[in-house]
């Protein structure tokens, strides 16, 4: 487990994305779920539909509303053939199954449908789910070319 972790900590991407999903892995964001295990006045049901407990592995996979995002995804990189319990058993153990550039797009991609979905809930700019991978692939296209160069300049001085 500490090797996983090691390695989860080097990935190329900000550090405030890998905390979020270093929370997540300990199931510590705010689902409904997650509140109303907490005893917060909510029923624990999915924001969007209504059917299904919004837990963290729903609220950030399963949801119907990530339909074409999984789908585009899993066109990318081969599913793998685990039932998780929750979201850590899910990453633990597609990270294995995955490369290096792979991790680094999905802790994007994860990251950008909790903003999306708290972006819906609360009102603020509305973020379109479906264009989920490419924003991810510019995002982390942008921010490792921008982490390049900033070694590049650093080394030159």
């Amino acid at each position: 487990m500490a090797y996983w972790w090691k390695n989860f900590w080097k990935l190329n991407v900000p550090s405030k994305i890998k905390v979020f999903l270093w929370k997540v892995c300990h199931d510590w964001i705010p689902t409904n779920f997650n509140l109303a295990r907490r005893r917060v006045h909510i029923d624990g049901l999915c924001s969007f539909y209504k059917i299904s407990m919004e837990t963290t592995f729903h609220a950030l996979w399963e949801c119907n509303r990530l339909k074409k995002t999984r789908r585009e995804w899993l066109v990318q990189v081969s599913a793998i053939g685990v039932d998780p319990n929750n979201f850590f058993d899910y990453i633990f153990n597609y990270f294995y199954k995955i490369s290096r550039d792979q991790k680094e797009l999905f802790c994007v991609v994860v990251w950008r449908i909790w903003f999306g979905r708290n972006s819906h809930l609360y009102g603020s700019m509305p973020v379109d789910l479906s264009d989920t991978i490419r924003w991810s692939k510019k995002f982390l296209q942008d921010y490792q070319s921008a982490n390049d160069n900033r070694r590049k300049i650093s080394d030159k001085e």
